[in-house]
């Protein structure tokens, strides 16, 4: 059976994203702060990390920022993820003092910027009904060839053994008998309550499934007579537990590189609101992760971070206008229904590299999470392929 196009274009992707230069400093950092300040002010700032400068000043860069943090009325939580020379600085209240124009004038600053909550929406899907006989986008006997044709990829034992993809989302469920014995602990984290479970915390708003449903749709376990099979049933999958609460930009810069030489594939299954008004991407410190992942992430080779093209489409939304889908680090993914054909809510956009299925009806709720799961578990595929040819 011959390989799929999507399964061709991304194989030709993986060297692209092999990028072994690495400008960034990489050794340990310090313990991660708090992912947020509470009530108060945060500010993100970014430091000199001239080692002449900190000679010269007798410190380290943390006690630096410590320095710099009492000098302007805050308290340094400490370095945020692994950006090195960036820290995260916090007010005890949000009437306390004008920080920002002692950080403005500060000759040891380079950058800063008060934090402020993002808007980012789920790309959720309704699986109502998963039995594998029922997963027409892995297997379809009614339109031939509307299929991922991955069924020839696992007859050849390629079902993504050796690779995690962790799903950054709401939490994980990983207690749940399809996911458990393929869970990565080692590769997954709670920003949400700063903890190293990222299990979901349902309550009356949501009952946030969304990050589980999607890790199921990855690495599902197979021939264990419960529920669905997944792309890449033999990998890992991992949670990193975010949007269940204010976003900041330090917290996705923390959430992007979190354990990022334990996973391999980052799974980013929202973004900007979909409201056709709507432009929104990466602020500063995410891009700066985004880029720090792609050049030292994954053992030198480079994070891969996939992402959606979104469901705007039915409000005429357009995914160039989303920050996370055209930014040159991320892999951008668009939807087509059983039909091959683009469906209501899908967004068209120059930074799509590939399409693949999702559902088309109208009467689900019916979005692109489902595909993003599909191209993940693709790329987990090829990386346990090279792996197992050692390239």
């Amino acid at each position: 059976m011959g390989s799929p196009p999507l399964f061709l274009l991304l194989l030709g992707l993986t060297p692209m994203l092999r990028l072994t230069v690495n400008t960034f400093h990489t050794s340990a950092p310090p313990p991660a702060p708090p992912p947020s300040c509470g009530p108060g002010q945060s500010w993100a700032v970014r430091l000199h990390t001239d080692s002449e400068l900190l000679e010269a000043e007798g410190s380290t860069l943390h006690e630096l920022a410590s320095r710099v943090a009492e000098q302007a009325g805050l308290e340094n939580r400490g370095q945020i993820g692994q950006l090195e020379g960036h820290y995260l600085l916090c007010a005890g209240s949000e009437e306390e003092g004008r920080p920002g124009d002692v950080l403005a004038a500060h000759p040891h600053v380079l950058w800063h910027s008060q934090e402020q909550v993002l808007s980012r929406s789920k790309r959720a899907i309704a699986f109502n009904d998963p039995r594998y006989p029922l997963q027409w986008h892995l297997h379809n006997d009614v339109r031939e060839g509307m299929d991922i044709n991955v069924t020839g990829v696992w007859e050849h034992n390629i079902t993504g053994t050796g690779v995690t993809v962790v799903v950054v989302d709401d939490g994980v469920q990983h207690t749940l008998q399809d996911i458990q014995p393929n869970y990565s602990p080692e590769g997954s984290y709670d920003l949400n309550s700063n903890d190293p479970d990222p299990m979901p915390h349902p309550d009356a708003r949501s009952d946030n499934h969304h990050g589980t449903r999607c890790a199921g749709e990855i690495a599902a376990v197979s021939n264990n007579s419960f529920c669905a099979v997944g792309v890449a049933y033999g990998s890992k999958v991992a949670g990193i537990r975010v949007l269940d609460g204010p976003l900041t930009d330090s917290m996705e810069a923390v959430a992007f590189n979190k354990h990022y030489q334990i996973n391999d594939v980052y799974s980013c299954s929202w973004g900007p609101d979909d409201d056709g008004r709507t432009v929104d991407g990466p602020h500063p410190l995410g891009k700066a992760a985004l880029q720090h992942g792609v050049i030292a992430g994954r053992r030198g080779f480079g994070s891969i971070f996939v992402v959606a093209s979104g469901n705007g489409g039915q409000y005429e939304d357009n995914c160039n206008y989303d920050g996370y889908a055209n930014s040159i680090y991320t892999v951008t993914i668009g939807a087509v229904n059983e039909e091959g054909k683009m469906p209501f809510y899908a967004e068209e956009c120059a930074s799509m590299l590939a399409v693949t299925f999702s559902s088309g009806g109208r009467t689900l709720r019916s979005i692109v999470s489902l595909l993003l799961m599909e191209v993940s578990g693709w790329i987990l595929s090829i990386i346990s392929l090279n792996q197992t040819m050692g390239i």
